[in-house]
């Protein structure tokens, strides 16, 4: 029998994406539809509602960027660092106008 805390309702994906939010930004570890995992050296509050923004460079068609809204479930202390678990409630994508070289 597994531990409630390793049941996922989301298949999770590793990612090397960098997240932004208003006080810093962050590595992001994995990524489900449901949920995010990063490291940041920002503080962050389990419960706090966060803002972030998520940019997919290389996206079939063109870059996407992703405003997305989560609350932070767990903050785990890794030395200096912090790694955050935030459940996501509401993503928004956009088209991003591509570079032209």
């Amino acid at each position: 029998m597994s531990r409630s805390g390793d049941q996922r309702r989301h298949e999770r994906f590793p990612s090397n994406l960098t997240i932004k939010f208003a006080r810093g930004e962050g590595a992001v570890r994995d990524i489900s539809a449901g949920g995010i995992y990063f490291i940041t050296d920002v503080p962050l509050r389990a419960g706090q509602e966060l803002n972030f923004t998520l940019r997919f460079p290389d996206a079939a068609g063109g870059p996407i960027s992703a405003t997305c809204t989560a609350r932070v479930m767990r903050v785990e202390r890794l030395g200096a660092r912090y790694g955050i678990g935030a459940s996501i409630s509401r993503v928004d994508f956009r088209r991003l106008p591509r570079r032209h070289s």
